[in-house]
C-alpha cells in the first residue's frame, strides 16, 4: 500500500489510492473525511486548539508553543495548583517537580527562556482579569536552618522568580533591625478573610497561612455546632473592657480576629520584626491604632518610649475612636514580657496616679499560638493572666496522648499558677480539634480556665 500525503488544513492532497475499505479506515484515522470522484483526498480544516481555562496552564501551553514551539502531544500534564494574593501568584513547592516531563523541561530552561516562562504565566492571569506583577514559589517552614532553630519563622526557602521582591539584604545591613527604610522597599501583600478583616505581610520574609479559619472563627463568635466560642459566656460590655496578650502575634492571624470581635486592646509579642510591621500595617488597614516598641535581648525597653506610650493610654473622653490605641506590638523575645509588662505597670501608677487600671497588665485572654509547642511561654503566661481569666495553649499531639496532654497542661500550669497567685487551679474547659498536623498528630487548642482552689 502506498502513504497517504497529507498536507497543510484545507489543502488538497493527491495520492494513490488502496482499497476502498481500507482507505476509509486511513481516512478515519487521519480525520480526513472527504474522497473526490478525481480520486483525490481532502483533509478537514484543523480545529483551533483548545487553550486551558486555568490561567496557570495556559500561560505554560502558551509558552511551550510561542516559544519553545513543541508539539500539543508534548504540553500534557501541566502544573495547575496555586494561590493568588494579587498582585502575587504564588506556586507550590512541587511546582518545578510536576511530574517527569515537566521536570526535565524546566530544568532544561536557562534563565532568559524561565523569565519569558514566568512572562507568559502573568500574562495569561492578566487576560482572565488578574493582574499579576510578581511570581513566587513557595516552600515550607523549616524547623531547622543548619543547627540554628528558625525561630522567627520566616520563609527561608521562598523563591521569588518573577518581579522585585525588594533588596536581597537589608538596607542597614542589620538581619534582625530593619528600619523605615527597609519596610518602604519590600514588596507587600495583602488579603481579606472572615468577618473581612485585613491581613498584610512581605512575603520575601515572613509566611503567610490560610488555614487555622475554625480557631479564628471561634475568637469571632461564629462557631459551628460542638465548638466553644473563645469568648463563651462574656457580655458585649465584658468584651468591650477586655485586655488580650498574643504572646506569639505575627502578622496578627488572632490578633486581628480578637480586635474586630471588640476587645479594648490587644498586645502582641514577636520576634520577628517584619512580622511586626506587617501587624502594624494589617491593623491601620482595618482603621486600628498600633503602636510597636522594641525589646533588647536584655529586656529592656527605652524609658521614653513607654512613658509616651502610658501617656498615650491615659483615658480620654474626648479622643476618636480611630485614635484609641488598639494594639501594642513589642519586637523581641516574649521571655521578658512579665519584666516588661511590670515597668508599664510602674510608669502608670507614675503618671495616671488613682486613674491607673489596676489590672492594665492582667489579660483576661492570653493565646499561646506557637507550634509545635508553646510551653516555653507558659511561665509568663502565667505571670500575666488575670485572676479568672483564660490561656489558649495550642499544642502538636499525638491522637493517643490528647488526654495525658490535657492533665499535663493542667497540672503544670496549676503549678505556675499558685506560685502566682495562691489558691488558684488551671483547669482545661476544651480541646479544640484544629488540624490535622501529621499523620497521627493533630494541632490541639487546650483552653484553660483560671478558677479558684475548692
Amino acid at each position: 500500500m502506498s502513504a497517504i500525503a497529507t498536507a497543510a488544513p484545507g489543502v488538497q492532497a493527491k495520492a494513490k489510492l488502496p482499497a476502498l475499505e481500507a482507505g476509509w479506515r486511513i481516512l478515519l484515522k487521519l480525520g480526513m473525511t472527504k474522497q473526490g470522484l478525481d480520486g483525490t483526498i481532502s483533509t478537514a480544516p484543523a480545529r483551533p486548539r483548545k487553550r486551558p481555562t486555568n490561567p496557570l496552564q495556559a500561560g505554560i501551553d502558551t509558552f511551550l508553543s510561542d516559544c519553545l514551539h513543541l508539539e500539543q502531544a508534548s504540553r500534557t500534564s501541566l502544573p495547575k495548583r496555586y494561590t493568588l494574593y494579587l498582585p502575587l501568584l504564588l506556586l507550590p513547592v512541587n511546582f518545578t517537580t510536576h511530574n517527569v516531563e515537566w521536570q526535565r523541561l524546566y530544568a532544561g530552561l536557562d534563565d532568559v527562556r524561565k523569565g519569558q516562562l514566568f512572562q507568559t504565566i502573568a500574562d495569561a492571569f492578566s487576560c482572565a482579569g488578574q493582574h499579576v506583577t510578581h511570581i513566587a514559589i513557595n516552600a515550607p517552614i523549616e524547623h531547622c536552618q543548619d543547627t540554628e532553630e528558625n525561630v522567627l519563622r520566616s520563609p527561608s526557602g521562598l523563591l521569588p522568580v518573577w518581579g522585585d521582591c525588594g533588596p536581597s539584604g537589608l538596607l542597614d545591613g542589620k538581619v534582625g533591625n530593619p528600619g523605615a527604610a527597609d519596610f518602604d522597599a519590600a514588596f507587600w501583600v495583602s488579603t481579606v478573610q472572615d468577618h473581612g478583616i485585613r491581613q498584610m505581610w512581605a512575603p520575601k520574609w515572613t509566611m503567610f497561612s490560610r488555614g487555622n479559619l475554625s480557631e479564628k472563627r471561634r475568637i469571632l463568635g461564629t462557631v459551628n455546632k460542638g465548638q466553644r466560642s473563645v469568648m463563651a459566656g462574656s457580655a458585649a460590655h465584658e468584651i468591650e473592657n477586655m485586655q488580650v496578650l498574643d504572646l506569639y502575634v505575627g502578622i496578627g492571624y488572632f490578633a486581628l480576629c480578637y480586635l474586630a470581635r471588640g476587645v479594648s486592646r490587644v498586645w502582641g509579642w514577636d520576634l520577628n520584626p517584619w512580622s511586626i510591621e506587617g501587624l502594624r500595617r494589617g491593623c491601620e488597614a482595618n482603621g486600628w491604632a498600633c503602636v510597636v516598641l522594641r525589646v533588647d535581648d536584655d529586656g529592656e525597653c527605652d524609658r521614653s518610649t513607654i512613658s509616651d506610650l502610658v501617656s498615650r493610654l491615659r483615658p480620654n473622653v474626648h479622643l476618636r475612636q480611630e485614635d484609641r490605641i488598639r494594639c501594642i506590638a513589642f519586637v523581641g523575645d516574649n521571655r521578658w514580657a512579665a519584666k516588661v509588662m511590670r515597668t508599664i505597670d510602674m510608669e502608670c501608677s507614675q503618671q495616671l496616679g488613682a486613674e491607673a487600671e489596676a489590672s492594665q497588665t492582667k489579660f483576661q485572654h492570653v493565646n499561646l499560638g506557637m507550634l509545635p509547642t508553646s510551653v516555653a511561654s507558659w511561665p509568663n503566661a502565667a505571670a500575666l493572666v488575670a485572676p479568672s481569666g483564660e490561656l489558649h495553649v495550642h499544642e502538636n499531639v499525638q491522637f493517643s496522648d490528647i488526654d495525658q496532654k490535657r492533665s499535663e497542661v493542667e497540672s503544670r500550669l496549676t503549678h505556675m499558677l499558685s506560685r502566682q497567685y495562691g489558691q488558684r487551679c488551671a483547669r482545661v474547659a476544651h480541646v479544640e480539634h484544629v488540624k490535622t498536623y501529621a499523620p497521627g498528630i493533630i494541632h490541639c487548642v487546650f483552653d484553660v480556665e483560671v478558677l479558684d482552689i475548692e
